[in-house]
C-alpha cells in the first residue's frame, strides 16, 4: 500500500490480544481500587492497551499488531533484559538487530517503533522486508523515483530480513543503490530507521558504506548473539497451549 493510499486502519479493536486485554481490564475496574494491587504487570497491561491506537498509523501485517516491550517475553534472561531497557529508553534511535530467526528481533522493532510514534506523537510507520522492497523496484520500472520517495518519507521505517538467500535481486546493483538511497534521505530527514538481519555483513552489504557509518553514529548496533537470545517459540506455545506467540 503507497501512502497516498494509506487510511487509519482500526482493525486493531477486532483482534482478539485487543478485546481479551479490553475485557481484562474491563473486570478489574468494576473492583474496589482501594482494595486492588498496582503490580508492575497489571501497569504494563494499561500501558500496553493504550499503546493500540498507535497501530492505527502504521503499515504493517495485521499479527504484529499489539506487539510491544509490554509483552516481550526475556525469559528472565538478564542479557535480553539490557536490549529491552536500551531500546525502550532511546525508542526513538536508529537500530540494527542482528540474530538468528525466530529469537524476538521483529517484536522488539514494532515494539520500538509503537513507543517512538506514540511519544514523540509521528504521524506515520511503515514494516516492510527487504525482499519486498526489491521486489517493487524490480516490478515497477518506471517508478522508481516514486518508490524511493515513499520509503523515504515515513517517520519510522522497519526493514526486516536484510537476508541474501530471501532477496533475488542482491546481482542488481541499481537496485542495491535505489535502497541506500532510502538510507540517505532518511538519514538527511532524520527518520527513524531500523533494519533487521540474521548476519551483520549482509546487511552491511546492504546498507554500504555510508549506510553502516549512520548507525555506528548516532544509531545503535546490536547483536543478539549470546546464548540467551535462542528460539523460545515452541515453549511458549507449549507454556500458553496456543499458537500465538509473541513473536
Amino acid at each position: 500500500m503507497s501512502k497516498e493510499n494509506a487510511v487509519v486502519d482500526n482493525s486493531y479493536k477486532s483482534t482478539q490480544a485487543y478485546l481479551q486485554l479490553r475485557d481484562e481490564l474491563a473486570e478489574f475496574e468494576k473492583k474496589d481500587w482501594r482494595d486492588c494491587s498496582w503490580s508492575e504487570e497489571l501497569i504494563g497491561k494499561y500501558k500496553q492497551f493504550y499503546s493500540y491506537p498507535v497501530f492505527s498509523k502504521i503499515q504493517m501485517p495485521t499479527e504484529f499488531i499489539g506487539l510491544s516491550f509490554y509483552n516481550f517475553k526475556t525469559m528472565g534472561k538478564r542479557e535480553m533484559e539490557i536490549v529491552v531497557e536500551i531500546m525502550e529508553a532511546k525508542p526513538w534511535q536508529w537500530y540494527m538487530l542482528i540474530g538468528k530467526p525466530g529469537i524476538g528481533k521483529t517484536h522488539l522493532a514494532i515494539a520500538c517503533m509503537v513507543k517512538s510514534i506514540g511519544e514523540s506523537k509521528k504521524p506515520d510507520g511503515k514494516y516492510d522486508t527487504a525482499q519486498n522492497i526489491f521486489l517493487r523496484f524490480k516490478e515497477n520500472k518506471d517508478l522508481e523515483r516514486r518508490l524511493i520517495a515513499d520509503y523515504s518519507s515515513f517517520a519510522v521505517l522497519v526493514i526486516d530480513e536484510c537476508e541474501m538467500e530471501k532477496i533475488t535481486a542482491w546481482s542488481d546493483d541499481s537496485v542495491k543503490g535505489y535502497f541506500q538511497e532510502i538510507i540517505h534521505n532518511r538519514d538527511i530527514a532524520k527518520k527513524q530507521t531500523i533494519v533487521i538481519g540474521n548476519n551483520k555483513d549482509e546487511v552491511l552489504k546492504l546498507l554500504g558504506k555510508n549506510g553502516e557509518s549512520r548507525f555506528d553514529g548516532g544509531g545503535e548496533i546490536l547483536e543478539l548473539v549470546s546464548d540467551a537470545w535462542k528460539d523460545y517459540r515452541p515453549k511458549i506455545k507449549k507454556e500458553a497451549n496456543t499458537a500465538d506467540t509473541p513473536f
